[in-house]
């Protein structure tokens, strides 16, 4: 094989495999995206790929303003996801989300495409229904200025 055609080759693949990742990425957004696939998923009674406002409306949760790294995986009987916040508006996300917070409790007892099942530091646990829809709540805290929430949606 000649070093020119071996080039080729080389820059092909790595084209596919930044292709592969755009595309997989495309479903993880906490944003609108205009003209986004609103179709139900086969298990969960929500869009595909919904939103952070979408799941707000549909589950009650109270997505906080410090909320960071938001990420989201529509595994067709669940909807996972996972987020950062600041530490100091964990209350205020659970009271904002008519959810009570239970201290060393788990709800989510396996591992889901966005978050490890045993997190470092303390859990504290809740479950919130509306609806059709339960959604699974863990607060994974390290003891610094952020927490680790991870949740789990599921039909109830």
């Amino acid at each position: 094989m000649t070093i020119r055609r071996r080039t080729n080759q080389v820059v092909r693949n790595a084209a596919i495999i930044a292709l592969a990742a755009i595309v997989s990425l495309a479903g993880c957004t906490k944003d609108v995206t205009p003209g986004a696939d609103t179709k139900t998923s086969a298990g969960v009674d929500l869009p595909a790929s919904p939103t952070s406002a979408q799941i707000a409306q549909r589950t009650g949760l109270s997505f906080p303003t410090s909320m960071q790294d938001f990420r989201l995986v529509n595994t067709g009987d669940a909807v996972d996801i996972s987020f950062n916040m600041a530490a100091n508006e964990v209350d205020t996300f659970a009271s904002g989300s008519g959810l009570t917070l239970t201290d060393g409790g788990r709800v989510i007892r396996h591992s889901w495409p966005v978050f490890e099942q045993n997190p470092a530091g303390g859990v504290s646990s809740g479950t919130i229904t509306k609806d059709s829809l339960r959604a699974d709540v863990e607060v994974a805290s390290t003891g610094g200025s952020r927490v680790t929430v991870r949740v789990a949606i599921s039909n109830a």
